[in-house]
């Protein structure tokens, strides 16, 4: 049985096979965080992309932001290993700055972290 230590060395390994130890890890962490930053820049740019009106459009951009949940819609929705839920939680997202969501905001935002993209897709 491997140590974490040793699969975590062989997975910093797929990302670039020349380079070893402390230089790894920064790699490593390199990686994820121009990752994060990049699905970041595209969740903002899709908040306001993707069939939304010019309406809408103002009403998310003249609306007041709860920083909370938009830091929690973010921290999900970077986190959340299935790529194929983002658009998900951006729709979700601009529903509630437009006032669509209005109860069950807390339920319906478990329900999405919790569940696996294809059962979502059934709903």
């Amino acid at each position: 049985m491997a140590t974490i230590g040793k699969v975590i060395m062989e997975g910093l390994k797929v990302i670039d096979p020349t380079v070893k130890g402390i230089d790894l890890i920064q790699s490593f962490n390199e990686y994820v965080q121009n990752k994060n930053i990049e699905k970041l820049d595209k969740i903002n740019k899709r908040l306001l992309e993707d069939e939304v009106s010019d309406y809408e459009k103002e009403k998310i951009l003249s609306g007041g932001i709860n920083t909370e949940d938009y830091l929690s819609f973010i921290r999900a929705a970077v986190n959340d290993d299935e790529d194929k839920k983002t658009i998900i939680y951006i729709t979700f997202y601009r529903n509630i700055l437009t006032n669509k969501v209005k109860e069950e905001k807390g339920r319906l935002f478990k329900m999405i972290k919790d569940l696996p993209y294809s059962a979502l897709e059934l709903l």
